[in-house]
């Protein structure tokens, strides 16, 4: 299977991201209902309406062609890492340990093992990067990005890094006249995950699932999307009930964009890659508020499990176009009934990507602005010094390789944070509050295929702003 030349231009007049084919007779859109329990979705078409794949494949690919991924292919995990086949017909039979299955419309994938069970091929597999499926090429697209035609993945892996922006000069307890800062303020961030093992094993139409609600680490998160005239509406909650009690809310849209991606590979490395969201705009509105009946310090980083992805297929390679969402929160209490809270809204737009070239330079691309206002404070009621930093990631932008088990290759995002910090009744009297939104682009180089490691990030905007009770007394400002 190794060598093999395969071209497709797409020159569609595709509404939107309707999954109507426009390649070959032989790569024609296979059936989306069918018995035996066939994965609607699977094997889909292309649906670009401007782009082109020209690629040579790897050695060691096994390409499965898209009409028999629709009638194979039973059931994929939910962490999108084991593939189930009905049988080992065709180039099923072909799938070994350390090859690269090239499912059509569907995935590219390492194979970790193949077995059998009751007649059904079973087939574990890990990432794989874009090089390893192409050794030489270029694949290329331009595309709307109509967010009401994607699907809600409510299993959606973790992105690698933490990308979730916190203030330039955090707002401390310590600041104030050398003050001893609550017991683990801001500490080192954690991520955490959750099990959603019990869920669909797709991503589900806006239609059948658009809301899906999480308990992580005491936090009871729900994330909305409602289709809205060109734009996705979105709400993200969370609450967590113990000291610190505290609850954020988030809403506000995202209007459709244009996606446009680039490719070259020789030799089987990767010479340039580059991405961009443009004309992207949007609003966010942020509130929280906190609360506890005891002195403590708490920092939490979660990347919300929930994601919108709208398929991007060129040439039967599989592309998604994933909106997610984090949030950070940190809070300082430093005595017992203490509250806070507060309130910001960022407006952002313009356009936003990044471009690596053939060394692993990362170079940020467009011309995006962010404007954040400060809109409300709870008075902070505290004894003692306090310190707190909430910030939201929202929306991060991902482009990743494969319908079922998405791995991300990069991101663009919008982060905003929002920090307090008080002096309490016993100190010198200062309240401040500061607020950053940043534009930040990053790539996963090895899901890429680049050879140096890393994940590196670039800013691409920055706005800063504060208020100070009384003026220029807080720190950061």
């Amino acid at each position: 299977m190794a060598g093999r030349v395969y071209a497709l231009t797409a020159l569609c007049a595709a509404a939107g991201l309707a999954l109507s084919g426009c390649g070959p007779s032989s790569n024609a859109a296979a059936p989306q209902s069918s018995s035996g329990g066939h994965l609607a979705g699977a094997g889909r078409a292309d649906n670009v309406s401007n782009g082109s794949a020209k690629v040579t494949l790897a050695p060691g690919v096994v390409e499965i062609k898209r009409n028999d991924v629709a009638n194979e292919l039973t059931s994929v995990s939910p962490d999108g890492s084991t593939y189930t086949f009905n049988s080992s017909a065709g180039h099923v039979a072909d799938l070994h340990t350390g090859s690269v299955m090239f499912l059509q419309g569907t995935s590219i994938r390492r194979v970790t093992s193949v077995s059998t069970s009751g007649g059904a091929t079973v087939v574990a597999t890990g990432p794989a990067s874009l090089t390893d499926a192409i050794s030489s090429g270029t694949v290329k697209f331009t595309q709307p990005v109509a967010l009401d035609q994607g699907a809600i993945e409510p299993n959606a892996p973790t992105p690698p890094g933490d990308y979730v922006t916190t203030p330039s000069a955090s707002p401390s307890a310590t600041a104030f006249r050398g003050t001893s800062p609550p017991a683990h303020l801001m500490s080192a961030s954690t991520t955490h995950n959750v099990d959603l093992s019990s869920l669909v094993t797709a991503p589900l139409p806006l239609a059948q699932l658009a809301s899906v609600s999480r308990t992580i680490e005491g936090w009871d998160t729900t994330m909305d999307f409602t289709p809205g005239n060109n734009r996705i509406d979105f709400t993200l909650t969370a609450t967590r009930g113990q000291n610190p009690k505290a609850t954020l809310s988030a809403t506000g849209y995202i209007q459709n964009f244009i996606a446009e991606a680039s490719f070259d590979v020789a030799s089987g490395t990767m010479q340039n890659a580059s991405f961009d969201a443009s004309h992207l705009n949007g609003a966010v509105d942020f509130t929280w508020q906190a609360s506890t009946d005891i002195g403590i310090g708490d920092h939490t980083l979660i990347h919300i499990p929930i994601k919108l992805e709208v398929p991007v297929i060129v040439g039967g390679i599989p592309f998604q176009i994933g909106i997610g969402a984090a949030f950070n929160a940190g809070f300082g209490f430093s005595s017992k009934n203490s509250t806070t809270g507060g309130g910001s809204k960022v407006t952002f737009g313009g356009d936003e990507g990044f471009k690596v070239d053939n060394s692993g330079q990362l170079t940020a691309q467009g011309a995006m602005q962010g404007i954040g206002q400060i809109l409300s404070a709870i008075p902070t009621v505290t004894i003692a010094p306090a310190g707190f930093v909430i910030a939201i990631e929202l929306p991060r932008l991902e482009l990743g390789i494969g319908a079922f088990g998405t791995t991300a290759m990069g991101y663009v995002d919008v982060a905003s944070s929002q920090g307090v910090s008080d002096a309490g009744a016993l100190g010198v009297p200062c309240h401040g509050i500061i607020l950053d939104v940043i534009g930040n682009a990053g790539v996963e180089l090895s899901v890429l295929g680049f050879t140096i490691n890393g994940a590196p990030k670039t800013e691409i905007f920055h706005q800063h702003s504060s208020t100070a009770d009384p003026p220029g007394c807080a720190p950061g400002t």
